[in-house]
């Protein structure tokens, strides 16, 4: 049950991740054409 949690967590952490850094970039091309 632990081994399942802390794989969700990661999952979540990585997912958390890819969207900072989706959102960072979109805001920075937008900065950088605009």
């Amino acid at each position: 049950m632990f081994r399942e949690h802390l794989t969700a967590g990661y999952l979540l952490g990585f997912l958390l991740i890819v969207a900072v850094i989706f959102i960072a970039g979109a805001v920075f091309w937008s900065t950088a054409l605009f």
